[in-house]
């Protein structure tokens, strides 16, 4: 997230806060369908919360958004630590 705002608002993005990033990255990333489980029926889309994600869920997801970063802006996030 850090890495996606300091690129952003060097950028001239109209970004303003990290939070910011969170949410667009979760709404790339994180976007799930609303099933009727009986029905199978679909009412729409919704974006999860990192905290509903298991810790492979997450890291995938962690996974997903480096590897956006780097083919959308060149932008290397570091492993954590």
């Amino acid at each position: 997230v850090h890495s996606l705002f300091t690129f952003l608002s060097q950028q001239d993005w109209d970004v303003t806060r990290a939070e910011q990033c969170h949410e667009i990255l979760k709404h790339k990333f994180l976007q799930c369908d609303v099933i009727n489980k009986t029905t199978g029926e679909i009412l729409g889309r919704r974006t999860k919360s990192t905290a509903e994600l298991s810790t492979a869920e997450f890291s995938q997801y962690c996974d997903a958004c480096r590897d956006w970063l780097v083919q959308m802006f060149g932008v290397i996030v570091p492993d954590p630590e």
